[in-house]
């Protein structure tokens, strides 16, 4: 079998309602970081999911805001409070229906619940964390995770998560009746009336993205996830969610389940997708068509600049290094940081390692 063969055995494309509402409560909860990360991808949030921010804040009480925070609002791109939620939709893949996820999340052991919450907060620095200890022989072990939560700070995403962590170990009862009432207050107040349109926005792109999936499975994974295709050869069964409320991103997620989670950005194929490719390859060929730019690029390899310096170098005027420099910034190849009262522009070498391989793969037609 080959390699596209067996991707299509790999993946399967499916809309599941309770993951756009677990979404949902994310972008909801870390609304901040998400309208940045559009603004840094140079999108627009789409206004339906802007109204949905509205309707939930206008019809949710100001005790179901600040749990929402609690549990979903440290940082959605990294595991936190909320990750049991994904872990129980991953390993019950058979769960379409928020009142099931509720009903299941019912029947799981608290204990378990606040101590997989301490590993979804500290994956990151589970070494540090355990300091020599092993997680399977400690995680049921609710004083030495409170120990190590007191003494060992998590990455500085998800600072903002050790206090209520560390609540939720002192009661790990209360917090799960927490959870739950919070899920059930958000399903009634505010995603229940929404999730038919979600649907409907979600569903179509599914079935585009679906079939561009089907037609080159190597190459969809490639262009849209960056990574290498034998990834998913070595993982288990992945349902793929495309997701209205996510708009943008791609979070692959697995638990040891013989299920993972992808979750899909409705709107990706603005960012990552073969037309969005091809303009930026494009532009990348038009910024570096200029051989001032290339020269300043040359110089910033070396060590960062501030402005007059490279106007100095390259026979310039500084009004023209902010002119060069713009065809830079759009693609993201340089940023610009002070220094003892100076701006110096430094070269983003990481993103000039990634246009250059992705103008390679449009030459190359792969």
């Amino acid at each position: 079998m080959d390699l596209n063969e067996m991707l299509k055995e790999k993946l399967t494309f499916r809309y599941r309602e309770p993951l756009e509402f677990i979404i949902s409560m994310g972008m909801l909860a870390c609304e901040e970081a998400m309208l940045k990360l559009a603004e840094d991808y140079k999108i627009q949030i789409d206004p339906l999911l802007k109204e949905f921010f509205d309707y939930a804040r206008e019809h949710l009480s100001a005790h179901s805001l600040r749990e929402l925070k609690v549990f979903f609002g440290h940082d959605f791109f990294h595991g936190s409070l909320n990750m049991c939620c994904y872990r129980l939709l991953a390993f019950r893949p058979e769960i379409d229906q928020v009142a099931e996820l509720i009903e299941a999340l019912k029947q799981e052991n608290e204990e378990s619940l606040v101590s997989g919450m301490v590993y979804d907060v500290y994956y990151d620095r589970m070494d540090e964390f355990l300091d020599g200890e092993q997680w399977d022989e400690r995680s049921g072990d609710l004083p030495f995770l409170m120990e190590r939560v007191k003494r060992q700070p998590p990455a500085d995403s998800v600072a903002t998560a050790r206090e209520p962590l560390l609540e939720c170990l002192s009661h790990p009862k209360e917090a799960k009746q927490r959870l739950l009432h919070l899920l059930m207050q958000v399903d009634q107040g505010a995603f229940e009336p929404w999730k038919d349109r979600f649907r409907a926005m979600s569903e179509p792109g599914l079935n585009r993205y679906k079939e561009l999936f089907e037609e080159n499975p190597a190459k969809f994974i490639r262009e849209y996830e960056k990574l290498s295709p034998d990834f998913y050869i070595q993982e288990n069964q992945t349902i793929v969610h495309v997701s209205f409320c996510l708009q943008v991103g791609n979070y692959y997620m697995a638990f040891g389940s013989e299920v993972g989670l992808y979750l899909f950005g409705l709107r990706n194929e603005e960012i990552f997708g073969t037309a969005a490719t091809l303009e930026k390859v494009e532009q990348f060929f038009k910024a570096m068509s200029d051989n001032r730019r290339l020269k300043m690029i040359s110089l910033l390899l070396k060590r960062p600049h501030y402005g007059t310096e490279i106007a100095e170098v390259l026979g310039i005027t500084p009004a023209a290094v902010s002119y060069h420099a713009n065809f830079l910034f759009f693609l993201d190849l340089i940023e610009m940081k002070r220094t003892d009262h100076r701006l110096y522009y430094h070269l983003r070498k990481e993103r000039m390692s990634e246009l250059l391989q992705m103008a390679g793969r449009v030459l190359l037609e792969e």
